[in-house]
């Protein structure tokens, strides 16, 4: 069994990541890391509140900065992790919410494809480091854009395990949904999806079961589009620039339960995860001590699968990543990216995403104006 944790990142998902798994029972030692010292601060946080319900968890705080390989490789040579949960990112996908809703308008459709730099390079310095310690089997749950990370990483063998969130974060709205529906429980709802980060408003495909019963063809991408909706509590439009990250609790749980499946070896299937095997998008994943294995449904093959995520990728984030892991983004999303940062990229290699995740940041402290 999986002793020790190492988790990477005290931003507001690994914040709320590191509350959840301290009232888990079973945990053995955790390591949280940040860049920013005071982020242990945090950590007393946590391990005071988890006291208060009965749990006194071994948790531990390590300043860590990525960019630093060789003190990342050190770290985990000497600590040795059974489990990496990477929670780290450059500009986390909500800060663009903090602009003023006029320009955060104009720049939304872009989609995520432009961003990818800022998500690739903090994940791919972790994951090189895991290799320089000889900890290449050790599993990593990757928070960071997985649909499209885990694919770009997977050209160099240095792909994370398994992803979270984005469509797996669908399959609870949808079992409610079906739920309603059919005057059943969530949890008499089985969902196997194969669907990306971009959404229901995309291109994906479900397989929908009510006590062990098939009832897809009742519920079609069409009628899940219009369902779903539904579910949702109305809200006042925003007015201003976001000021902080939204709700995340239910993102980090996600990405928790991907981590406790492989930490307690669950075999566990979940309905659609992101990266799985390095792959792009997201789809049916078995997850246990030895990492992640995609589980299709006999309904669809691996060749529709890939292509409903590649498509999905292309009409909703505005991106494609060819076999070499070069990006190239829509013409839409460069002229945006263009017109209102001044940021001034159609296609990049590999080896170009750190210089053009050190561009977009300018950029967009330069939109800001700060």
């Amino acid at each position: 069994m999986i002793d020790k944790i190492f988790l990477i990142g005290l931003g507001d998902i690994g914040r709320n990541w590191l509350n959840m798994i301290a009232r888990t029972k079973g945990i053995g030692e955790i390591v949280a890391c940040d860049i920013d010292k005071a982020a242990g601060n945090r950590v007393n946080s946590v391990l005071q509140g988890a006291s208060q319900m009965g749990f006194y968890p071994k948790i531990s705080f390590k300043e860590l900065d990525l960019n630093d390989i060789d003190k990342t490789t050190k770290l985990l040579e000497e600590k040795q992790p059974g489990l990496i949960y990477n929670s780290t990112t450059l500009q986390s996908w909500w800060v663009v919410m903090t602009l003023p809703p006029e320009i955060h308008r104009k720049i939304a459709p872009a989609g995520l494809g432009p961003w990818i730099p800022c998500h690739y390079i903090l994940t791919y310095k972790l994951m090189l480091a895991r290799k320089q310690a000889g900890l290449e089997n050790v599993p990593v749950v990757n928070s960071s854009f997985p649909d499209a990370v885990n694919p770009m990483l997977a050209v160099d063998g240095l792909t994370p395990t398994v992803g979270g969130g984005n469509f797996q974060l669908q399959i609870p709205r949808m079992k409610q949904v079906v739920a309603k529906e059919e005057n059943a429980q969530m949890k008499d709802i089985e969902v196997y999806a194969v669907g990306h980060h971009s959404g229901i408003g995309q291109p994906f495909w479900a397989k929908i079961l009510v006590n062990g019963e098939d009832v897809s063809n009742k519920y079609p991408p069409k009628r899940i589009r219009e369902l779903i909706p539904k579910i949702r509590y109305p809200t006042t439009p925003r007015t201003g620039p976001m000021t902080g990250p939204p709700e995340q609790e239910y993102i980090a749980s996600a990405f928790l339960a991907n981590c406790l499946d492989i930490y307690f070896d669950t075999g566990r299937i979940v309905g659609c995860i992101p990266g799985p095997e390095g792959l792009p998008g997201g789809y049916p994943t078995r997850l246990d001590k030895n990492g992640a294995k995609i589980f299709l449904p006999k309904e669809i093959t691996f060749e529709e699968a890939k292509k409903i995520n590649e498509k999905a990728a292309w009409e909703g984030d505005s991106y494609k990543i060819d076999n070499d892991g070069n990006v190239t983004v829509s013409d839409k999303a460069y002229q945006i990216m263009k017109d209102t940062m001044g940021y001034d990229c159609k296609s990049w290699t590999l080896e170009e995403n750190e210089e053009k995740a050190k561009e977009l940041v300018i950029a967009f402290k330069r939109l800001r104006g700060y």
